[in-house]
Protein backbone atom coordinates (compact mmCIF):
# COMPACT_ATOMS: atom_id res chain seq x y z
CA UNK A 1 0.00 0.00 0.00
CA UNK A 2 0.99 3.92 -0.82
CA UNK A 3 1.04 7.35 1.64
CA UNK A 4 -1.95 7.15 -0.29
CA UNK A 5 -3.67 4.63 1.09
CA UNK A 6 -2.61 5.36 4.40
CA UNK A 7 -3.15 9.24 4.23
CA UNK A 8 -6.81 8.40 3.28
CA UNK A 9 -7.45 5.75 6.18
CA UNK A 10 -5.81 8.51 8.46
CA UNK A 11 -8.30 10.69 7.49
CA UNK A 12 -11.35 7.80 7.88
CA UNK A 13 -10.47 6.63 11.00
CA UNK A 14 -9.57 9.90 12.47
CA UNK A 15 -13.37 10.50 11.37
CA UNK A 16 -14.79 7.85 12.85
CA UNK A 17 -13.08 8.87 15.96
CA UNK A 18 -14.34 12.15 16.08
CA UNK A 19 -18.46 11.06 15.87
CA UNK A 20 -17.78 7.81 18.23
CA UNK A 21 -21.22 8.35 20.18
CA UNK A 22 -21.21 8.04 23.83
CA UNK A 23 -17.32 8.98 24.01
CA UNK A 24 -17.59 10.03 27.37
CA UNK A 25 -19.57 6.67 28.63
CA UNK A 26 -16.97 4.52 26.69
CA UNK A 27 -14.26 6.70 27.75
CA UNK A 28 -14.90 5.75 31.69
CA UNK A 29 -15.32 1.67 30.73
CA UNK A 30 -11.93 1.87 29.17
CA UNK A 31 -10.41 3.72 32.20
CA UNK A 32 -12.09 0.78 34.05
CA UNK A 33 -10.19 -1.82 31.80
CA UNK A 34 -7.24 -0.16 31.85
CA UNK A 35 -7.07 -0.15 35.71
CA UNK A 36 -8.12 -4.17 35.61
CA UNK A 37 -5.20 -4.55 33.31
CA UNK A 38 -2.72 -2.82 35.09
CA UNK A 39 -3.49 -2.77 38.23
CA UNK A 40 -3.07 -6.80 39.62
CA UNK A 41 1.13 -5.80 38.76
CA UNK A 42 1.09 -2.22 38.51
CA UNK A 43 4.22 -0.45 36.42
CA UNK A 44 6.83 0.91 38.44
CA UNK A 45 6.22 4.27 35.92
CA UNK A 46 3.29 4.23 33.64
CA UNK A 47 3.32 6.46 30.57
CA UNK A 48 0.28 8.42 29.46
CA UNK A 49 -0.35 10.90 26.98
CA UNK A 50 -2.55 13.83 26.83
CA UNK A 51 -5.57 13.11 24.73
CA UNK A 52 -5.99 15.36 21.40
CA UNK A 53 -8.12 15.77 18.37
CA UNK A 54 -10.77 13.04 19.38
CA UNK A 55 -8.52 10.66 20.85
CA UNK A 56 -9.76 8.60 24.14
CA UNK A 57 -9.46 10.75 27.18
CA UNK A 58 -7.63 8.92 29.68
CA UNK A 59 -8.09 11.62 32.17
CA UNK A 60 -10.69 8.96 34.01
CA UNK A 61 -8.09 6.60 34.68
CA UNK A 62 -5.42 8.99 35.69
CA UNK A 63 -7.61 10.50 38.05
CA UNK A 64 -7.54 7.46 40.09
CA UNK A 65 -4.21 5.78 39.38
CA UNK A 66 -2.33 5.60 42.43
CA UNK A 67 1.35 5.06 40.93
CA UNK A 68 3.50 7.09 39.51
CA UNK A 69 3.00 8.54 35.88
CA UNK A 70 4.55 10.38 32.93
CA UNK A 71 3.98 12.65 30.59
CA UNK A 72 5.63 13.06 27.12
CA UNK A 73 7.07 16.59 25.84
CA UNK A 74 8.61 17.06 22.50
CA UNK A 75 12.06 17.62 22.25
CA UNK A 76 13.92 17.85 18.69
CA UNK A 77 11.38 15.87 17.68
CA UNK A 78 11.98 12.89 20.20
CA UNK A 79 9.80 12.18 22.82
CA UNK A 80 11.29 12.78 26.70
CA UNK A 81 8.33 11.36 29.49
CA UNK A 82 8.53 13.25 33.11
CA UNK A 83 6.92 12.33 35.69
CA UNK A 84 3.72 14.01 36.20
CA UNK A 85 1.07 14.25 38.87
CA UNK A 86 -2.56 14.70 38.27
CA UNK A 87 -3.41 18.31 39.01
CA UNK A 88 0.55 19.16 38.13
CA UNK A 89 1.04 22.32 36.36
CA UNK A 90 1.74 21.81 32.33
CA UNK A 91 2.92 23.70 29.71
CA UNK A 92 1.99 24.18 25.76
CA UNK A 93 4.54 22.29 24.04
CA UNK A 94 5.63 22.90 20.38
CA UNK A 95 2.34 21.62 18.61
CA UNK A 96 -0.04 23.18 21.53
CA UNK A 97 -0.24 20.20 23.57
CA UNK A 98 -0.29 19.93 27.26
CA UNK A 99 3.49 19.09 28.41
CA UNK A 100 5.14 18.80 32.13
CA UNK A 101 7.27 21.78 33.12
CA UNK A 102 10.81 20.89 31.77
CA UNK A 103 11.93 21.09 35.34
CA UNK A 104 10.16 17.53 35.89
CA UNK A 105 12.17 14.50 36.27
CA UNK A 106 13.11 12.77 33.34
CA UNK A 107 12.09 8.82 33.17
CA UNK A 108 11.48 5.90 30.98
CA UNK A 109 8.03 4.54 31.78
CA UNK A 110 8.19 0.55 32.19
CA UNK A 111 4.86 0.28 30.76
CA UNK A 112 3.01 2.83 28.03
CA UNK A 113 -0.17 3.71 26.55
CA UNK A 114 -0.09 4.93 23.17
CA UNK A 115 -2.76 7.13 21.16
CA UNK A 116 -3.52 5.69 17.76
CA UNK A 117 -5.90 6.60 14.84
CA UNK A 118 -5.95 2.70 13.95
CA UNK A 119 -5.02 -0.50 14.97
CA UNK A 120 -5.37 -3.71 13.23
CA UNK A 121 -5.96 -6.98 14.59
CA UNK A 122 -1.96 -7.48 14.39
CA UNK A 123 -1.74 -4.88 16.69
CA UNK A 124 -0.25 -2.96 14.29
CA UNK A 125 -0.67 0.96 14.75
CA UNK A 126 -1.66 3.65 12.47
CA UNK A 127 -0.53 7.28 13.73
CA UNK A 128 -0.16 10.93 12.42
CA UNK A 129 2.84 10.33 10.47
CA UNK A 130 5.34 12.16 12.19
CA UNK A 131 7.22 9.64 13.70
CA UNK A 132 7.73 10.02 17.87
CA UNK A 133 5.83 6.62 19.11
CA UNK A 134 7.75 5.02 16.31
CA UNK A 135 11.21 6.49 17.49
CA UNK A 136 10.77 5.79 21.03
CA UNK A 137 9.36 2.43 20.88
CA UNK A 138 12.28 1.73 19.19
CA UNK A 139 14.88 3.11 21.16
CA UNK A 140 12.95 1.66 24.52
CA UNK A 141 12.29 -2.21 22.78
CA UNK A 142 11.77 -3.27 26.67
CA UNK A 143 8.51 -0.98 27.03
CA UNK A 144 5.31 -2.28 27.80
CA UNK A 145 3.12 -0.57 25.10
CA UNK A 146 -0.43 -0.90 25.51
CA UNK A 147 -2.95 0.97 22.65
CA UNK A 148 -5.93 2.67 23.56
CA UNK A 149 -8.95 3.53 21.11
CA UNK A 150 -12.18 2.80 20.55
CA UNK A 151 -13.50 -0.04 19.33
CA UNK A 152 -14.28 2.04 16.16
CA UNK A 153 -10.77 2.34 14.99
CA UNK A 154 -9.83 -1.35 14.70
CA UNK A 155 -9.57 -2.68 11.40
CA UNK A 156 -8.66 -5.77 9.57
CA UNK A 157 -5.41 -4.62 7.81
CA UNK A 158 -2.90 -1.67 8.21
CA UNK A 159 -0.43 -0.81 6.05
CA UNK A 160 3.17 -1.43 7.41
CA UNK A 161 6.78 -0.16 6.90
CA UNK A 162 9.92 -1.69 7.82
CA UNK A 163 10.28 0.30 10.71
CA UNK A 164 6.74 -0.35 12.22
CA UNK A 165 6.44 -2.02 15.31
CA UNK A 166 3.48 -3.89 16.95
CA UNK A 167 1.86 -2.69 20.20
CA UNK A 168 1.69 -5.36 23.08
CA UNK A 169 -1.90 -5.34 23.81
CA UNK A 170 -4.43 -2.85 22.94
CA UNK A 171 -7.54 -1.76 25.24
CA UNK A 172 -11.01 -0.77 23.99
CA UNK A 173 -14.44 -0.39 25.66
CA UNK A 174 -14.79 -3.58 24.43
CA UNK A 175 -12.00 -5.14 26.61
CA UNK A 176 -8.49 -6.00 26.07
CA UNK A 177 -7.96 -7.20 22.38
CA UNK A 178 -4.52 -8.26 20.71
CA UNK A 179 -3.15 -9.24 23.51
CA UNK A 180 0.45 -10.41 21.46
CA UNK A 181 2.76 -11.51 24.79
CA UNK A 182 3.62 -8.10 26.10
CA UNK A 183 7.07 -9.23 27.19
CA UNK A 184 7.83 -11.04 23.98
CA UNK A 185 10.82 -10.38 21.49
CA UNK A 186 10.80 -9.41 18.28
CA UNK A 187 10.58 -11.59 15.35
CA UNK A 188 11.92 -8.84 13.06
CA UNK A 189 9.55 -5.86 13.96
CA UNK A 190 9.06 -5.06 18.10
CA UNK A 191 5.99 -6.24 19.47
CA UNK A 192 5.74 -3.66 21.89
CA UNK A 193 4.90 -0.43 19.41
CA UNK A 194 4.41 0.73 16.71
CA UNK A 195 3.85 3.28 13.85
CA UNK A 196 4.24 7.01 13.81
CA UNK A 197 2.44 9.72 15.76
Amino acid sequence: MTGLDKAALRLALGEARQNVPHRGVKANQIAKNLTALLAPSPPPVLGLYYPIQGEVDVSPFWETWQGPMALPTVIQKHLVFRLWHSGDPLTSGPFGIPEPLPTAQAVTPHTLLVPCVGVDTAGHRLGYGQGYYDRYLAAHPEIHSIGVIFAVQQVSVLPTEPHDQRLGAVVTEMGLTNPTPMARSGDGANTRGEGSQ
